[in-house]
């Protein structure tokens, strides 16, 4: 095993697993929707609160709009961009 497979298939794996945990709170807040008949949409502003500020142009659209994306698809995406990263590294 190379150093670089001991570094990617961890990455892949919980890649993989941070995926399944966006999925699931997906899944959750859809279930709640249909129970109580109101979708609870949680984002980073929710949990974090205020959204970072830069000076950096356009750079603050592009954070305040991730931070109003719901939370579950947030942890998702980070999930499939970990082991995406993780296949690339692996596969160069």
């Amino acid at each position: 095993m190379s150093d670089i497979t001991a570094i990617t298939g961890p990455m892949i794996g919980v890649g993989g697993i941070v995926v399944a945990a966006g999925m699931a709170g997906g899944l959750v807040e859809v279930f709640l929707w249909l129970r109580h008949g109101v979708w609870t949409h949680h984002d980073l502003l929710w949990m974090v609160g205020v959204a970072p500020v830069t000076s950096w142009g356009g750079i603050d659209q592009v954070i305040s709009w991730l931070w109003a994306q719901p939370l579950w698809s947030t942890i998702a995406f980070a999930g499939f961009a970990l082991a995406i990263l993780g296949i690339a590294v692996e596969k160069s």
